[in-house]
C-alpha cells in the first residue's frame, strides 16, 4: 500500500508520493495506472518527492502516459505549498531539484508569498530547436521553461479550438500548448 495525496495548481492535478519514507519501484507504470480518470485516482500525472543533496527536496514527474517530464510549474508550486503547510520546510524560500535532460530544468527557487501563495522562479524561456511544428499552416513558437511549450498566436483565444489543436499537434510533437492573444503592447491574454 502506498500513501499519496493529490493537489492541483491552475487545473493541473497530480498524485504525489513522498518517497522519503516509502519507495516506488516502477514509477512509469504506476503513473499510468493511478492517473487513469476512470479506473485510477485520476490526474495529469505522478510526482515523487525525494531527498536531495544541495536542495530542500527533489521531485520527479511522470506524465499520465508514463513518460518522465523535466519540470512543471504548477506541480512544483504544489510541492512547495505542501512542504510549507505541513511545516516540512520552515523557511520562506526553498530550493527544489528537478530533472535536467535537454532543457533548462534543474534547481528551482520557490518562496511563500502573500496569501500563502507559492511562487516559483521558472527562469528565462529558451527557444527549442528542431523541425518546426505547425497547425493549420501556422507555425508554433516553441520554447522551454524546463519543459517544452508551443504557442499559437490568435486573434481571439476565447473561440480558439485549443483542444482540437492540442490533439492534432500531439500526434507529432510532445509539448504544452498555449493560445495567446495580443491585446496591446506588453499585454497578452493566454489559454
Amino acid at each position: 500500500m502506498l500513501r499519496f495525496f493529490k493537489m492541483q495548481g491552475c487545473g493541473n492535478d497530480y498524485i504525489f508520493i513522498d518517497c522519503r519514507s516509502q519507495s516506488v519501484p516502477h514509477p512509469h507504470l504506476l503513473a499510468r495506472r493511478v492517473s487513469d480518470r476512470h479506473f485510477g485516482v485520476g490526474g495529469d500525472g505522478l510526482v515523487l518527492l525525494l531527498p536531495a543533496e544541495g536542495a530542500d527536496l527533489a521531485m520527479r514527474i511522470f506524465n499520465a502516459d508514463g513518460s518522465e517530464a523535466e519540470m512543471c510549474g504548477n506541480a512544483i508550486r504544489c510541492v512547495g505549498k505542501y512542504l510549507y503547510d505541513n511545516a516540512m520546510v520552515q523557511k520562506t524560500e526553498m530550493t527544489i531539484e528537478t530533472l535536467r535532460i535537454q532543457t533548462a530544468a534543474g534547481l528551482r527557487v520557490l518562496w511563500n508569498g502573500p496569501q500563502k501563495a507559492v511562487t516559483v522562479v521558472m527562469g528565462r524561456p529558451s527557444p527549442l530547436s528542431g523541425a518546426g511544428v505547425r497547425w493549420q499552416g501556422e507555425a508554433l513558437t516553441r520554447l522551454s521553461v524546463g519543459n517544452p511549450h508551443g504557442v499559437l498566436f490568435c486573434p481571439d483565444i476565447e473561440h480558439f479550438p485549443l483542444a482540437q489543436a492540442a490533439a492534432e499537434i500531439a500526434r507529432t510533437a510532445r509539448l504544452n500548448l498555449e493560445a495567446v492573444q495580443i491585446l496591446e503592447k506588453n499585454h497578452l491574454k493566454m489559454r
